[in-house]
């Protein structure tokens, strides 16, 4: 997992050539390709991905592979929207809430020290199963 969320395939590649099992789960139920999604850019991501395919992966806390994905650490941001794109692709989803009741788009709201936004209160608010927008919020 740590060479999945530093972005080393060639090592992750030899982990498995060795016989490691990409699908052992961590204690707090976190994956190979929930690691990578924290750390890895898109080429070593897409190999965890193929070692590991399971998307709908949740920790102990409630988050999703989609939660992990919105970590910056060392990449860019265009790097970080590609993993997402590549989540979004094959199923995972944007707006499922996790143990603290954040979706993926208001932690990173969250996480940057901003304010979580109109949108990130409306991902939040549809996630909860409300259709009307959550006060003082404008419509999409």
């Amino acid at each position: 997992m740590m060479a999945a969320r530093a972005d080393h395939e060639e090592v992750m590649r030899a982990l498995v050539a060795a016989g490691a099992d990409p699908t052992l789960k961590a204690q707090d139920g976190s994956s190979v390709l929930m690691a990578a999604a924290s750390g890895a850019r898109l080429k070593t991501f897409a190999y965890a991905f193929a070692i590991d395919p399971h998307v709908d992966v949740v920790t102990t806390t409630g988050n999703t592979v989609m939660h992990a994905s919105i970590a910056m650490n060392d990449r860019t941001q265009p790097e970080v929207c590609e993993v997402i794109q590549f989540l979004a692709d094959h199923g995972a989803k944007l707006d499922e809430l996790n143990g603290a009741g954040r979706t993926p788009i208001s932690m990173r709201r969250h996480a940057a020290g901003g304010s979580r936004g109109r949108f990130a209160d409306q991902a939040d608010h549809r996630a909860r199963g409300q259709t009307e927008n959550p006060p003082n919020a404008e419509p999409c």
